[in-house]
Protein backbone atom coordinates (compact mmCIF):
# COMPACT_ATOMS: atom_id res chain seq x y z
CA UNK A 1 0.00 0.00 0.00
CA UNK A 2 2.80 2.63 1.09
CA UNK A 3 4.84 0.85 -1.56
CA UNK A 4 2.20 2.11 -4.05
CA UNK A 5 2.09 6.03 -2.69
CA UNK A 6 5.97 6.23 -3.14
CA UNK A 7 6.03 5.19 -6.89
CA UNK A 8 3.03 7.40 -7.93
CA UNK A 9 4.34 10.62 -6.27
CA UNK A 10 7.81 10.12 -7.63
CA UNK A 11 5.59 9.54 -11.29
CA UNK A 12 3.81 13.16 -10.94
CA UNK A 13 7.12 14.36 -9.67
CA UNK A 14 8.70 13.37 -12.79
CA UNK A 15 5.64 14.02 -14.93
CA UNK A 16 5.81 18.07 -13.81
CA UNK A 17 9.67 18.33 -13.95
CA UNK A 18 9.43 17.11 -17.34
CA UNK A 19 6.84 19.87 -18.10
CA UNK A 20 8.77 22.63 -16.23
CA UNK A 21 11.89 21.80 -18.18
CA UNK A 22 10.39 21.99 -21.84
CA UNK A 23 9.20 25.61 -20.77
CA UNK A 24 12.75 26.27 -19.75
CA UNK A 25 14.30 24.75 -22.89
CA UNK A 26 12.02 27.27 -25.69
CA UNK A 27 12.13 30.20 -23.09
CA UNK A 28 16.11 29.86 -23.64
CA UNK A 29 16.17 28.97 -27.10
CA UNK A 30 13.57 31.83 -27.56
CA UNK A 31 16.09 34.19 -25.61
CA UNK A 32 19.49 32.98 -27.27
CA UNK A 33 17.31 33.41 -30.95
CA UNK A 34 16.80 36.88 -30.11
CA UNK A 35 20.01 37.37 -28.74
CA UNK A 36 21.69 35.67 -31.20
CA UNK A 37 19.45 36.41 -34.19
CA UNK A 38 17.25 39.69 -33.49
CA UNK A 39 16.73 40.41 -37.33
CA UNK A 40 14.19 38.64 -39.21
CA UNK A 41 13.18 38.83 -43.17
CA UNK A 42 9.82 37.81 -44.36
CA UNK A 43 7.86 37.40 -47.51
CA UNK A 44 4.48 38.29 -47.87
CA UNK A 45 2.15 38.04 -50.36
CA UNK A 46 -1.68 39.08 -51.96
CA UNK A 47 -1.67 42.05 -50.74
CA UNK A 48 -4.56 44.66 -52.11
CA UNK A 49 -3.46 47.71 -53.65
CA UNK A 50 -5.27 50.53 -52.66
CA UNK A 51 -6.01 53.02 -55.66
CA UNK A 52 -7.63 55.30 -53.15
CA UNK A 53 -5.72 58.50 -53.61
CA UNK A 54 -6.89 60.28 -50.61
CA UNK A 55 -4.54 63.38 -48.97
CA UNK A 56 -2.50 63.08 -52.37
CA UNK A 57 -1.81 65.73 -54.61
CA UNK A 58 -3.59 63.82 -57.45
CA UNK A 59 -6.61 64.26 -55.08
CA UNK A 60 -6.03 68.15 -54.31
CA UNK A 61 -6.04 68.67 -58.72
CA UNK A 62 -9.47 66.65 -58.72
CA UNK A 63 -8.24 63.10 -60.49
CA UNK A 64 -9.21 59.66 -59.37
CA UNK A 65 -8.10 56.03 -60.54
CA UNK A 66 -9.68 55.23 -63.70
CA UNK A 67 -7.99 51.85 -64.44
CA UNK A 68 -4.70 50.16 -62.79
CA UNK A 69 -2.86 47.25 -64.52
CA UNK A 70 -1.58 46.06 -60.68
CA UNK A 71 -4.45 44.23 -58.20
CA UNK A 72 -1.65 42.64 -55.41
CA UNK A 73 1.79 42.97 -54.70
CA UNK A 74 4.46 40.63 -52.83
CA UNK A 75 6.67 42.27 -50.21
CA UNK A 76 9.74 41.22 -48.79
CA UNK A 77 10.77 42.82 -45.49
CA UNK A 78 13.53 42.81 -42.84
CA UNK A 79 12.83 43.90 -38.99
CA UNK A 80 13.18 42.67 -35.38
CA UNK A 81 11.34 39.65 -35.02
CA UNK A 82 9.05 41.24 -32.28
CA UNK A 83 7.58 43.63 -35.05
CA UNK A 84 7.68 41.22 -38.78
CA UNK A 85 6.86 37.99 -36.61
CA UNK A 86 3.03 38.91 -36.73
CA UNK A 87 2.90 40.93 -39.92
CA UNK A 88 0.54 39.64 -42.52
CA UNK A 89 -1.36 40.59 -45.89
CA UNK A 90 -3.97 41.70 -43.54
CA UNK A 91 -2.28 44.13 -41.99
CA UNK A 92 -0.09 45.86 -44.75
CA UNK A 93 -1.47 48.46 -47.27
CA UNK A 94 -0.20 48.96 -50.91
CA UNK A 95 -0.53 52.21 -52.13
CA UNK A 96 -0.07 54.48 -55.03
CA UNK A 97 2.81 57.69 -54.92
CA UNK A 98 0.74 59.80 -56.31
CA UNK A 99 2.12 62.98 -54.75
CA UNK A 100 3.51 64.47 -57.75
CA UNK A 101 0.68 64.08 -59.66
CA UNK A 102 -1.24 67.35 -61.09
CA UNK A 103 -2.63 66.27 -64.36
CA UNK A 104 -4.43 63.59 -65.96
CA UNK A 105 -3.81 60.58 -68.45
CA UNK A 106 -1.39 57.35 -68.24
CA UNK A 107 1.12 57.23 -65.19
CA UNK A 108 3.36 54.93 -64.19
CA UNK A 109 3.37 55.45 -60.68
CA UNK A 110 5.32 53.49 -58.02
CA UNK A 111 4.26 51.20 -55.22
CA UNK A 112 4.59 51.63 -51.37
CA UNK A 113 4.16 49.56 -48.46
CA UNK A 114 3.00 50.57 -45.02
CA UNK A 115 1.94 48.88 -41.82
CA UNK A 116 -1.37 49.22 -40.39
CA UNK A 117 -0.78 48.23 -37.33
CA UNK A 118 2.56 50.96 -36.43
CA UNK A 119 4.96 48.11 -37.15
CA UNK A 120 8.60 48.92 -38.27
CA UNK A 121 10.49 47.25 -40.60
CA UNK A 122 12.98 47.46 -44.00
CA UNK A 123 11.09 46.89 -46.85
CA UNK A 124 13.30 45.11 -49.01
CA UNK A 125 11.65 44.46 -52.12
CA UNK A 126 8.15 45.35 -53.55
CA UNK A 127 7.06 42.69 -56.81
CA UNK A 128 6.00 44.81 -58.76
CA UNK A 129 7.33 47.98 -57.79
CA UNK A 130 5.20 50.61 -60.17
CA UNK A 131 2.11 50.49 -61.70
CA UNK A 132 0.15 51.72 -65.29
CA UNK A 133 -2.32 54.13 -63.75
CA UNK A 134 -5.23 55.97 -66.18
CA UNK A 135 -5.84 58.98 -63.91
CA UNK A 136 -8.62 61.72 -64.66
CA UNK A 137 -11.15 64.06 -63.20
CA UNK A 138 -15.06 62.47 -62.25
CA UNK A 139 -17.50 64.70 -63.29
CA UNK A 140 -21.10 64.34 -63.64
CA UNK A 141 -23.16 65.79 -66.98
CA UNK A 142 -26.56 65.38 -67.79
CA UNK A 143 -28.06 64.28 -71.52
CA UNK A 144 -30.90 64.15 -73.05
CA UNK A 145 -32.37 60.60 -73.45
CA UNK A 146 -33.70 59.17 -77.27
CA UNK A 147 -35.96 56.51 -77.38
CA UNK A 148 -34.53 53.77 -79.87
CA UNK A 149 -36.66 51.16 -80.74
CA UNK A 150 -34.72 48.49 -82.79
CA UNK A 151 -37.08 45.67 -83.32
CA UNK A 152 -40.16 47.01 -83.43
CA UNK A 153 -42.64 46.43 -86.16
CA UNK A 154 -46.43 46.98 -86.44
CA UNK A 155 -49.62 45.23 -87.72
CA UNK A 156 -51.04 45.39 -91.05
CA UNK A 157 -52.95 49.24 -91.58
CA UNK A 158 -51.30 50.28 -88.75
CA UNK A 159 -48.05 52.66 -88.56
CA UNK A 160 -46.14 54.21 -85.45
CA UNK A 161 -46.35 58.06 -84.84
CA UNK A 162 -42.71 58.98 -84.55
CA UNK A 163 -43.19 62.52 -83.98
CA UNK A 164 -44.98 61.54 -80.95
CA UNK A 165 -42.56 58.69 -79.08
CA UNK A 166 -41.98 60.06 -75.81
CA UNK A 167 -39.19 59.16 -72.97
CA UNK A 168 -39.84 60.00 -69.29
CA UNK A 169 -37.66 60.95 -67.62
CA UNK A 170 -35.94 62.56 -70.77
CA UNK A 171 -32.59 63.13 -69.30
CA UNK A 172 -29.86 61.39 -67.11
CA UNK A 173 -27.19 62.47 -65.18
CA UNK A 174 -23.92 60.74 -65.80
CA UNK A 175 -21.15 60.52 -63.58
CA UNK A 176 -17.25 58.94 -64.61
CA UNK A 177 -14.01 60.44 -66.41
CA UNK A 178 -14.49 63.55 -68.11
CA UNK A 179 -12.65 61.89 -70.78
CA UNK A 180 -15.11 59.24 -71.13
CA UNK A 181 -17.45 61.52 -71.00
CA UNK A 182 -16.38 63.81 -73.68
CA UNK A 183 -16.80 60.78 -76.03
CA UNK A 184 -20.60 60.78 -75.62
CA UNK A 185 -22.75 61.84 -78.44
CA UNK A 186 -26.27 60.52 -77.92
CA UNK A 187 -28.08 58.24 -74.96
CA UNK A 188 -30.77 55.75 -76.58
CA UNK A 189 -32.53 54.59 -74.31
CA UNK A 190 -33.72 51.09 -76.46
CA UNK A 191 -35.97 48.61 -77.05
CA UNK A 192 -34.11 45.97 -78.36
CA UNK A 193 -36.95 42.94 -78.09
CA UNK A 194 -39.17 42.11 -81.23
CA UNK A 195 -42.24 43.54 -80.69
CA UNK A 196 -45.24 44.09 -83.30
CA UNK A 197 -47.93 46.50 -82.42
CA UNK A 198 -51.41 47.19 -83.07
CA UNK A 199 -51.82 49.73 -80.54
CA UNK A 200 -50.39 52.74 -78.49
CA UNK A 201 -47.71 50.84 -75.89
CA UNK A 202 -45.94 52.29 -72.94
CA UNK A 203 -42.86 50.07 -71.53
CA UNK A 204 -39.91 50.01 -70.41
CA UNK A 205 -36.58 50.55 -71.84
CA UNK A 206 -34.29 47.07 -72.12
CA UNK A 207 -31.23 48.84 -72.29
CA UNK A 208 -29.33 52.42 -72.60
CA UNK A 209 -26.68 52.57 -75.15
CA UNK A 210 -24.57 55.51 -75.33
CA UNK A 211 -22.60 56.20 -78.88
CA UNK A 212 -20.22 58.65 -79.96
CA UNK A 213 -20.32 60.84 -83.06
CA UNK A 214 -18.66 58.36 -85.25
CA UNK A 215 -21.54 55.77 -84.09
CA UNK A 216 -19.42 53.46 -82.27
CA UNK A 217 -20.41 52.29 -78.69
CA UNK A 218 -19.29 53.89 -75.57
CA UNK A 219 -17.68 51.42 -73.00
CA UNK A 220 -20.13 51.90 -69.53
CA UNK A 221 -17.64 50.13 -67.47
CA UNK A 222 -16.39 53.21 -65.73
CA UNK A 223 -19.81 55.15 -65.53
CA UNK A 224 -22.53 55.62 -63.05
CA UNK A 225 -26.33 56.54 -63.89
CA UNK A 226 -28.96 58.27 -62.12
CA UNK A 227 -31.44 56.03 -63.56
CA UNK A 228 -31.37 53.33 -66.36
CA UNK A 229 -35.06 53.16 -66.42
CA UNK A 230 -37.01 54.96 -68.90
CA UNK A 231 -40.43 54.87 -69.74
CA UNK A 232 -40.97 54.71 -73.89
CA UNK A 233 -44.84 55.20 -75.02
CA UNK A 234 -44.99 54.07 -78.86
CA UNK A 235 -48.24 55.94 -80.46
CA UNK A 236 -49.78 53.71 -83.06
CA UNK A 237 -52.04 54.88 -85.46
CA UNK A 238 -54.14 53.11 -88.68
CA UNK A 239 -52.68 54.66 -92.41
CA UNK A 240 -53.86 53.50 -95.21
CA UNK A 241 -52.08 54.19 -99.06
CA UNK A 242 -54.58 56.85 -100.64
CA UNK A 243 -54.56 57.73 -104.25
CA UNK A 244 -54.23 61.05 -105.10
CA UNK A 245 -56.05 62.59 -108.12
CA UNK A 246 -57.11 65.75 -109.48
CA UNK A 247 -60.27 67.31 -111.02
CA UNK A 248 -61.63 69.65 -113.67
CA UNK A 249 -64.49 72.77 -113.65
CA UNK A 250 -65.97 74.91 -116.23
CA UNK A 251 -66.38 72.14 -118.73
CA UNK A 252 -69.32 72.23 -120.53
CA UNK A 253 -72.51 69.81 -120.98
CA UNK A 254 -71.06 66.96 -122.98
CA UNK A 255 -67.13 67.48 -123.25
CA UNK A 256 -65.31 64.23 -122.21
CA UNK A 257 -63.71 64.70 -118.70
CA UNK A 258 -62.17 61.40 -118.52
CA UNK A 259 -60.46 61.31 -121.73
CA UNK A 260 -58.61 64.75 -120.60
CA UNK A 261 -58.15 63.44 -117.07
CA UNK A 262 -55.87 60.69 -118.97
CA UNK A 263 -54.02 62.94 -120.37
CA UNK A 264 -53.06 64.79 -116.84
CA UNK A 265 -49.97 63.15 -114.78
CA UNK A 266 -49.48 63.42 -111.40
CA UNK A 267 -45.70 63.32 -110.28
CA UNK A 268 -47.20 61.16 -106.81
CA UNK A 269 -50.08 58.84 -107.64
CA UNK A 270 -50.69 58.53 -103.93
CA UNK A 271 -49.65 59.27 -100.57
CA UNK A 272 -50.11 57.26 -97.08
CA UNK A 273 -52.33 58.53 -94.39
CA UNK A 274 -52.70 57.58 -90.78
CA UNK A 275 -55.22 58.61 -87.81
CA UNK A 276 -54.66 58.26 -84.43
CA UNK A 277 -58.50 57.89 -83.76
CA UNK A 278 -59.59 54.76 -84.99
CA UNK A 279 -63.33 56.96 -85.28
CA UNK A 280 -61.66 58.87 -88.00
CA UNK A 281 -62.55 57.86 -91.42
CA UNK A 282 -59.62 57.86 -93.87
CA UNK A 283 -60.71 58.50 -97.67
CA UNK A 284 -60.52 56.36 -100.48
CA UNK A 285 -58.89 58.71 -102.63
CA UNK A 286 -57.90 62.43 -102.18
CA UNK A 287 -58.82 64.87 -104.83
CA UNK A 288 -55.74 68.18 -104.66
CA UNK A 289 -57.69 70.30 -106.54
CA UNK A 290 -59.26 71.05 -109.95
CA UNK A 291 -58.19 72.34 -112.75
CA UNK A 292 -60.07 75.60 -115.02
CA UNK A 293 -60.66 73.85 -118.37
CA UNK A 294 -59.15 77.10 -119.87
CA UNK A 295 -56.04 76.99 -117.72
CA UNK A 296 -55.01 73.91 -119.79
CA UNK A 297 -52.51 74.77 -122.34
CA UNK A 298 -50.45 72.42 -124.45
CA UNK A 299 -47.41 73.04 -122.02
CA UNK A 300 -49.76 72.84 -119.03
CA UNK A 301 -48.02 72.04 -115.35
CA UNK A 302 -49.39 72.75 -111.69
CA UNK A 303 -48.15 71.97 -108.43
CA UNK A 304 -50.66 71.10 -105.62
CA UNK A 305 -50.03 71.55 -101.98
CA UNK A 306 -50.98 68.36 -99.99
CA UNK A 307 -51.46 70.41 -96.44
CA UNK A 308 -54.06 72.84 -97.71
CA UNK A 309 -56.18 69.64 -98.77
CA UNK A 310 -55.66 67.34 -96.03
CA UNK A 311 -57.93 67.30 -93.30
CA UNK A 312 -56.31 68.07 -89.18
CA UNK A 313 -57.27 65.06 -88.27
CA UNK A 314 -55.11 62.90 -90.69
CA UNK A 315 -51.12 62.68 -90.67
CA UNK A 316 -49.43 62.54 -93.87
CA UNK A 317 -46.92 59.67 -93.04
CA UNK A 318 -45.53 60.08 -96.62
CA UNK A 319 -44.22 63.97 -95.77
CA UNK A 320 -45.19 64.55 -99.17
CA UNK A 321 -46.40 68.31 -99.78
CA UNK A 322 -46.28 68.98 -103.16
CA UNK A 323 -47.44 66.73 -106.39
CA UNK A 324 -46.49 68.59 -109.53
CA UNK A 325 -49.77 67.75 -112.21
CA UNK A 326 -48.25 68.17 -116.08
CA UNK A 327 -50.20 68.03 -118.91
CA UNK A 328 -49.60 65.22 -122.11
CA UNK A 329 -50.40 66.83 -125.01
CA UNK A 330 -49.33 64.93 -127.56
CA UNK A 331 -51.38 64.01 -131.06
CA UNK A 332 -53.22 67.31 -130.08
CA UNK A 333 -52.80 70.85 -131.84
CA UNK A 334 -53.50 74.79 -130.66
CA UNK A 335 -54.66 77.44 -132.94
CA UNK A 336 -54.84 80.81 -131.90
CA UNK A 337 -58.17 82.64 -133.17
CA UNK A 338 -58.47 86.59 -132.93
CA UNK A 339 -62.14 87.78 -131.46
CA UNK A 340 -63.29 91.12 -132.47
CA UNK A 341 -63.70 93.07 -128.95
CA UNK A 342 -67.20 94.65 -130.30
CA UNK A 343 -68.91 91.17 -129.89
CA UNK A 344 -67.94 90.62 -126.67
CA UNK A 345 -70.53 90.59 -124.30
CA UNK A 346 -70.37 92.79 -120.84
CA UNK A 347 -72.80 90.88 -117.95
CA UNK A 348 -74.02 91.55 -114.50
CA UNK A 349 -73.53 95.82 -114.85
CA UNK A 350 -74.81 97.04 -111.73
CA UNK A 351 -74.64 100.60 -112.84
CA UNK A 352 -76.79 101.72 -116.01
CA UNK A 353 -75.73 105.76 -115.96
CA UNK A 354 -72.29 104.62 -117.42
CA UNK A 355 -71.40 103.27 -120.30
CA UNK A 356 -69.24 100.09 -120.78
CA UNK A 357 -66.72 99.56 -123.40
CA UNK A 358 -63.18 97.41 -124.09
CA UNK A 359 -59.88 99.26 -123.69
CA UNK A 360 -57.90 96.64 -125.03
CA UNK A 361 -58.47 95.63 -128.25
CA UNK A 362 -56.65 92.62 -129.22
CA UNK A 363 -58.32 89.61 -127.91
CA UNK A 364 -57.25 86.02 -128.91
CA UNK A 365 -58.02 82.71 -127.83
CA UNK A 366 -56.68 79.19 -128.23
CA UNK A 367 -58.25 76.17 -129.27
CA UNK A 368 -57.12 73.13 -128.63
CA UNK A 369 -58.03 69.43 -129.42
CA UNK A 370 -57.69 67.21 -132.34
CA UNK A 371 -56.13 68.74 -135.58
CA UNK A 372 -59.56 67.16 -137.55
CA UNK A 373 -61.60 69.44 -135.14
CA UNK A 374 -59.57 72.45 -134.30
CA UNK A 375 -59.41 73.45 -137.97
CA UNK A 376 -63.37 73.34 -138.11
CA UNK A 377 -63.65 75.91 -135.78
CA UNK A 378 -63.63 80.03 -136.27
CA UNK A 379 -64.41 82.80 -134.18
CA UNK A 380 -67.72 82.69 -135.43
CA UNK A 381 -68.49 79.83 -132.99
CA UNK A 382 -66.77 81.62 -130.28
CA UNK A 383 -68.63 83.00 -127.68
CA UNK A 384 -66.57 86.24 -125.18
CA UNK A 385 -68.31 87.42 -122.32
CA UNK A 386 -66.90 89.56 -119.36
CA UNK A 387 -68.75 89.51 -116.28
CA UNK A 388 -68.54 92.97 -114.77
CA UNK A 389 -69.36 92.15 -111.05
CA UNK A 390 -66.07 90.18 -110.66
CA UNK A 391 -63.77 92.71 -112.36
CA UNK A 392 -61.42 94.36 -109.78
CA UNK A 393 -60.78 98.56 -110.32
CA UNK A 394 -57.79 99.84 -111.66
CA UNK A 395 -58.04 103.50 -112.11
CA UNK A 396 -60.70 106.05 -111.41
CA UNK A 397 -61.61 109.83 -112.43
CA UNK A 398 -64.48 111.99 -111.56
CA UNK A 399 -66.13 110.71 -115.23
CA UNK A 400 -63.91 107.51 -116.59
CA UNK A 401 -63.29 104.46 -114.23
CA UNK A 402 -61.18 101.55 -115.64
CA UNK A 403 -61.16 97.55 -114.13
CA UNK A 404 -58.98 94.57 -114.78
CA UNK A 405 -61.38 91.54 -116.14
CA UNK A 406 -61.44 87.95 -117.16
CA UNK A 407 -62.80 87.14 -120.68
CA UNK A 408 -64.81 83.89 -120.58
CA UNK A 409 -64.79 82.41 -123.83
CA UNK A 410 -67.17 79.46 -124.46
CA UNK A 411 -67.69 77.26 -127.83
CA UNK A 412 -70.91 77.84 -129.30
CA UNK A 413 -71.59 74.36 -129.89
CA UNK A 414 -68.80 72.16 -127.56
CA UNK A 415 -67.30 69.43 -129.08
CA UNK A 416 -66.26 66.52 -126.51
CA UNK A 417 -62.39 66.89 -126.89
CA UNK A 418 -61.61 70.19 -128.04
CA UNK A 419 -61.69 73.36 -125.82
CA UNK A 420 -60.39 76.83 -125.19
CA UNK A 421 -57.30 78.45 -123.48
CA UNK A 422 -56.55 81.85 -121.91
CA UNK A 423 -54.51 83.57 -120.25
CA UNK A 424 -53.79 87.08 -119.30
CA UNK A 425 -56.60 90.22 -118.19
CA UNK A 426 -58.13 92.86 -120.42
CA UNK A 427 -58.65 96.54 -119.59
CA UNK A 428 -62.28 97.33 -119.28
CA UNK A 429 -63.76 101.00 -119.24
CA UNK A 430 -67.04 102.63 -118.17
CA UNK A 431 -67.79 106.35 -118.85
CA UNK A 432 -70.22 108.32 -116.58
CA UNK A 433 -73.37 108.98 -118.80
CA UNK A 434 -74.13 113.23 -119.53
CA UNK A 435 -76.58 114.03 -117.38
CA UNK A 436 -80.00 112.62 -118.77
CA UNK A 437 -78.48 110.22 -120.85
CA UNK A 438 -79.24 106.91 -120.35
Amino acid sequence: MNSNKIKKGLFDNNFALAIFSIIIAVAVWFTVSISQFPSKQITVDHIVLSTDLAGTIAEANGLSVINCDVEEVKVELLGKRTQVGNITSDNLVAYLDADNVTTSGTKKLSIKVKSSTGSTYEVKSIRPSTATVLLDKIETREFPVIPYLQNITYAEGMSLNYDEITCVPNKVKITGPSATLDTIDTCNAVLSKQRTLDQTLSIQNDELQLYTVDDALVDQSSLEFSSTSFNITIPVIRQKTVPLKVGISGTPNGFDQEKLLSRLKLSADSVVLASDNIQDEIPDELELGKIPLSDIDLNYTGTFQLSKVLPDELTNVSELENVIVSFDGSGLIKKTISIDPSKVEISNITDNSYTYSLVTQNLDVSVIGPEEIVNEITADDIKAEISFISASSVSANSTTEQYSANVNYTLNSAPSDAWLYSSGKVILQRVKNDEGTT
